[in-house]
């Protein structure tokens, strides 16, 4: 393991709205340090971890630990690409609001009149939904087929193709109640295609170019793949599993879609504090920036030890230790990635990892920051809690059997080989026999077939795509199977 120090110390104290809050001190970097390191040594994490400190001015202190088994050429830095998964709603959520400050678009109007073709075969009326209740996640609306095809599966078609699966294999919530999801975003993605253009490039435009956030993009070709921090997976014991970028242009989407770096998304913080960018002609006024940032729907939800009570066009709304604090946090496979600030004390911290076994280390480590910072004087009971809830779910981790084996192409796999269907969307499977192995293909994932269980005349094989693991269950009659449910998905052999 190593560690290394990105950003000295610059000032002693900063001042914040209503009350002067300390900046990292060395009494703050001695102890910050020390705890974070002996928690990552003593339950033997493989991480590659970063956490950075912001203010208004942007990035003013940043600590690293580059895991040893880590596939990164030199240490984790403010400057390595990493993804950012779900925090790309708070991007879409302003871009949308810039968009409506050019008059391009009216965030309370309905989307009717951005996607005349969309429908849903009068299932749910698009006249009653607005952008803003696709935003704050009040919209109603479920698709299975979509969230697994953009997120996960690959979309290589066109925006129409998206509208075809909405209208065609959508469900609908009458009590459009806070339902957090992909949807939403993904649908206000298409709405910025109708009326203004690519997404994706309007991001460049609008938004990282003027924010000089110059390694920041949705495009994953403008990276170099051993630049980037890739998806580590660990199971029982600490034993390596693999690593690797799992995600590529197809799977980048306005709900999840965007890499960049601690010190570009150092600024894009700044200019969420302070509600306006430092540089430049400014994006939005603060008021558009606080309606950005304000509630817009109600939830009451715990995540961590931060109590949820509300979502706006991008963020989640909380309270963590008698503070009000904005959130808006990323997954995707192992990775996980912290991004919140205090607005009342204008102070955030910016934490990633990209193992499995280290998901809830970095709000350990985010929130040890704020409290110390802070001079809390709960700052050791909040760390002794947390500490216990990071190491309940490790211990989930480091319990799961890993089963090594992938099925070898025998008599009996080999007839399981073959092109399957499914209905309501779901894209066809093929499982082939490569290499003394049997392979799934299914869109733009592949996936070892490993076998989990065998009882009577039923095999449960699990399915490792790398990005995500499905488990197919096969029954047999007269030694064949020529269906197999992927989890509540039915497939049916296809025969000519």
């Amino acid at each position: 393991m190593k560690k290394s120090i990105l950003i000295p110390l610059l000032w002693l104290f900063y001042t914040g709205i209503g009350q002067s809050v300390k900046q990292p001190s060395e009494k703050f970097k001695h102890e910050f340090e020390r705890t974070v390191s002996d928690l990552y040594r003593k339950h033997n994490l493989h991480a590659d971890f970063i956490i950075g400190i912001v203010n208004g001015n942007g990035l003013v202190y940043s600590f690293s630990i580059k895991g040893d088994s880590s596939t990164l050429h030199s240490k984790i830095s403010s400057s390595t690409p990493i993804y950012i998964a779900s925090h790309t709603k708070a991007m879409t959520g302003t871009l949308l609001k810039i968009l409506e400050s050019e008059k391009r678009i009216d965030l309370s109007a309905p989307i009717s009149r951005y996607l005349p073709g969309l429908h849903f075969n009068g299932k749910i009326n698009p006249d009653s939904i607005t952008t803003r209740d696709l935003l704050s996640h009040t919209h109603g609306i479920s698709n299975n087929v979509l969230t697994y095809l953009t997120a996960y599966l690959g979309h290589t078609g066109n925006d129409d193709d998206l509208i075809h699966i909405l209208n065609n294999y959508s469900k609908f919530d009458p009590s459009r109640k806070f339902e957090y999801s992909n949807i939403g975003p993904i649908m206000a993605g298409l709405i910025i295609g109708k009326v203004a253009g690519d997404w994706k490039t309007l991001m460049q435009e609008k938004l990282f170019r003027p924010l000089q956030m110059i390694n920041t993009s949705a495009d994953i070709s403008k990276y170099k793949v051993t630049d980037i921090a890739p998806t580590q997976i660990f199971f029982q014991n600490g034993k390596f599993i693999s690593a690797s970028f799992q995600k590529q242009n197809s799977t980048m989407h306005a709900a999840g879609g965007i890499m960049s770096t601690l010190d570009d998304l150092s600024k894009w913080m700044a200019f969420n504090i302070n509600k306006r960018n430092n540089t430049g002609p400014q994006l939005l006024t603060p008021e558009q920036i606080t309606d950005v940032q304000a509630l817009q729907a109600r939830q009451d939800r715990r995540y961590f030890t931060y109590q949820r009570y509300g979502y706006s066009l991008g963020w989640d709304l909380a309270t963590y230790n008698n503070e009000n604090i904005l959130t808006r946090n990323g997954g995707f496979s192992a990775v996980t990635f912290n991004f919140s600030f205090i607005p009342d004390k204008k102070i955030g911290v910016i934490a990633y990892a990209n193992t499995n076994e280290a998901g809830s280390f970095i709000y350990v480590a985010a929130n040890l920051a704020y409290n110390l910072l802070l001079s809390k004087d709960n700052t050791a009971a909040l760390l002794k809690e947390e500490t216990a809830l990071f190491e309940k779910g490790l211990q989930n981790i480091t319990n799961t059997v890993f089963i090594e084996r992938s099925i070898s192409a025998d008599s009996s796999s080999e007839k399981l080989t073959g092109y399957y269907s499914a209905k309501d969307g779901w894209p066809p499977i093929e499982i082939v026999s490569k290499g003394g192995e049997i392979l799934v293909k299914w869109k733009e994932l592949t996936g070892r077939m490993k076998l989990e269980q065998e009882s009577g005349a039923t095999k449960t094989y699990s399915v490792d795509f790398g990005a995500m693991s499905r488990t197919f269950r096969f029954h047999f009659k007269s030694g064949e199977a020529d269906q197999f449910e992927n989890g509540s998905i039915i497939y049916s052999k296809n025969r000519q």
